[in-house]
């Protein structure tokens, strides 16, 4: 649920500290009253603040300005710090979890192609068979030329070759769900279906960053995070940044890039997976022509 804070000033500001609590992920608008014109710019900031300008230069406004503050989508206390004209104001928010489900579930292994197998130690691995139901702690890692597609009440992922995932969290009820993985290396894929604000949660890690999205299509490879459709969050421990579609941006030392342009489609990606299991379903229809042939009556 989206809040809006007031700060009504005189001239001169009254400025005074504030605390407040957010759900992770959450936001909340800030509303600075003043008569005439007066600049607004971000001291410091821990998480994200719009319109995203404000993060570089101070803007200026006229009666009133309206900044958005977004909370980490992991708890933590948080604070915005802003100067308006000479003065500063100090905002500081307790970002605290909902009660997401906590029933264990599975997740399901639609499809894969090629060498693909699990592990619940990252010692031991055994080959995977197609359905195959996926545990919370379970480790999923595909070699050269392998693919597989995990699907789940959230949506799909899609997992390209050399590439090694874990399933840290699958828990759901009747209707929400928490699902958060962990890309080790390579290329996932993220298809998620739209949800409002509720008590659900899909997150994808990689290395410092946490991404959270609210239904969008998405993914990340290696350092790169695209977003083909919606908006995804990422959070790198300080600073929360949203991407929209089209854009891709890299992430150096823990350091987000300017986002760049990003114009890749979807079904493209898509479709690579889409033939890959018609080649491989043709191939077993045959294999199995052929063994009708060689044994007769069976």
């Amino acid at each position: 649920m989206k809040k809006i804070i007031f700060l009504i000033s005189l001239i001169p500001l009254i400025l005074f500290s504030n605390s407040f609590t957010l759900f992770t992920g959450d936001s909340t608008t800030i509303k600075i009253l003043s008569k005439g014109n007066f600049k607004v710019s971000v001291i410091d900031v821990l998480g994200g603040v719009l319109p995203e300008d404000i993060l570089i230069d101070e803007l200026s406004f006229k009666d009133i300005a309206t900044i958005t503050y977004i909370a980490p989508i992991v708890p933590m206390d948080t604070y915005l710090k802003l100067k308006v004209d000479d003065k500063t104001i100090d905002y500081n928010f307790k970002v605290v979890e909902p009660s997401f489900p906590q029933d264990a579930t599975f997740v399901t292994l639609e499809e894969f192609s090629g060498n693909v197998a699990i592990s619940e130690d990252g010692q031991s691995w055994s080959p995977v068979s197609k359905k195959e139901k996926l545990y919370e702690g379970v480790i999923l890692k595909t070699l050269d030329n392998s693919y597989a597609v995990i699907s789940g009440n959230w949506g799909k992922l899609y997992v390209k070759p050399n590439s090694t995932l874990k399933i840290l969290r699958s828990r759901s009820d009747n209707k929400d769900f928490d699902f958060i993985v962990e890309v080790e290396k390579g290329e996932v894929i993220a298809d998620v279906l739209k949800f409002i604000m509720s008590k659900s949660r899909f997150q994808i890690k990689k290395d410092s960053v946490t991404a959270g999205v609210r239904g969008t299509r998405f993914g990340v490879k290696d350092n790169n995070w695209f977003v083909f459709e919606g908006t995804v969050y990422l959070f790198n421990g300080n600073r929360l940044i949203s991407l929209g579609a089209k854009k891709l941006v890299n992430v150096i030392e823990n350091t987000f890039e300017s986002p760049q342009d990003f114009e890749e489609e979807f079904e493209t990606y898509i479709n690579t997976f889409d033939k890959l299991f018609e080649n491989l379903e043709e191939e077993i229809d045959k294999q199995m022509e052929e063994w009708d042939i060689e044994l007769p009556g069976i």
